[in-house]
């Protein structure tokens, strides 16, 4: 979605945020005047068919869902926060202009751009390959003093006030995943890695795990290409001994790699070896694990 399809006046917005929950009618009604990001019920506009919710999201804002009817199911298109004092959102990054990160995705909120209009704020979420609108926010005339700015959803460029900013330069690299999502000890490992061993093509960070480092972002699994081989092995041994030596640099708690391990709190005991858990993969054979402390 490229503009806004509707605009209502500051005093209807500001009228229907003291609402909670509305009705919902059975019967989609044509009126292509509705806003369907703010009226709730069943709507027909434009041909398409709409069902809006709108429900307290705390106790000073209200917050409707927008639904839109594509191929017989009900698709989620956005959120609209309705108008209340720019106050009540306390600093939240939908409510002010720059780039964030949450819940593992990246986003990009841009405020009182020529597509919001004044007193608003608009948020894009970073899907695959490009930026998709996600939500609006709405506040009070008069309440927030937040300078213009504009996003460009093609280049993900966020100018704010005339300054321009892109968006943040992210550790994945060819098949790479899961980097940008690690913490600030893994991120050094990251960097130093792509730096200093152009041999390393692939790097695995943050993903879902029966493991609880992975998820909580303290590890990085380094792969090591031709691991079968003596060069690759010794490639391996190479970056696990030179991380060793520097774990209070990078802040690493561990080191697994060639089916032992190494920790700092039994560093007197050297490389310990590990059990067979039945795969080259689950014996970090093709693979050097790092995992740091929480930074």
């Amino acid at each position: 979605m490229t503009r806004k399809l509707f605009a209502l006046p500051a005093l209807l917005l500001a009228l229907v945020a003291s609402l909670t929950i509305l009705t919902n009618p059975a019967t989609a009604t044509a009126d292509d005047d509705v806003n369907v990001y703010t009226t709730p019920g069943y709507h027909t506009v434009n041909g398409r068919e709409w069902h809006t919710t709108c429900a307290k999201y705390d106790a000073r804002i209200t917050r409707c869902r927008a639904e839109i009817k594509s191929e017989g199911k009900w698709v989620f298109n956005n959120l609209t926060y309705l108008a209340t004092d720019h106050a009540n959102w306390y600093g939240n990054n939908l409510a002010k202009s720059g780039f964030f990160t949450s819940d593992r995705r990246q986003w990009v909120t841009s405020c009182n751009d020529s597509w919001t209009g004044a007193n608003a704020c608009r948020s894009f979420i970073f899907a695959g390959d490009k930026w998709v609108f996600n939500n609006i926010v709405y506040f009070t005339p008069g309440t927030a003093q937040l300078p213009p700015s504009t996003f460009d959803q093609d280049s993900g460029v966020l100018t704010v006030n005339g300054k321009i900013t892109n968006p943040p330069e992210s550790l994945n690299r060819g098949n790479s995943s899961g980097l940008d999502y690690t913490n600030e000890n893994t991120k050094k490992v990251i960097r130093h890695v792509w730096a200093n061993y152009p041999q390393i093509k692939t790097m695995y960070g943050w993903r879902r795990d029966v493991t609880p480092d992975h998820p909580a972002g303290r590890a990085v699994d380094v792969m090591i290409p031709n691991w079968r081989t003596d060069s690759g092995i010794l490639l391996g041994w190479e970056i696990a001994l030179y991380y060793k030596a520097h774990a209070s640099d990078f802040g690493i708690d561990y080191i697994i790699w060639d089916q032992r391990i190494w920790s700092v709190s039994r560093n007197s005991e050297g490389w310990r070896p590990m059990g067979d858990r039945g795969s080259h993969t689950s014996n970090h054979l093709d693979h050097v694990h790092i995992n740091t402390y929480d930074s």
